[in-house]
């Protein structure tokens, strides 16, 4: 049992209605940005031993097909995230989550 694989459920609520729209990993694997819905991101950190919900915030993951074609990232140092919401790109920092 020394590699099981554990999260910490209550950072992990979910309504059953609630729409997950993207899963982006960041370039090491400790990060994982998810979108909820059209209007959520949620920062994931993954440790090698649980999850944990680190930052949540709003922005778009998904894409549209009138406008707005700007697809989530991350930078490849994994200091920032790059995203939408409305018509405009956000940097969200992932060193001091903001």
């Amino acid at each position: 049992m020394g590699n099981d694989v554990s999260y910490q459920p209550e950072n992990f609520k979910f309504s059953n209605e609630c729409k997950i729209t993207g899963i982006y990993p960041s370039p090491d694997n400790k990060f994982i940005a998810l979108g909820v819905e059209r209007e959520e991101i949620r920062i994931i950190q993954w440790n090698g031993i649980t999850f944990e919900t680190k930052s949540k915030f709003q922005g778009c993951v998904s894409k549209t097909f009138i406008s707005n074609q700007i697809p989530p990232a991350f930078s490849y140092d994994n200091k920032f995230f790059v995203y939408r919401w409305e018509k405009e790109a956000r940097i969200f920092n992932l060193e001091t989550m903001q």
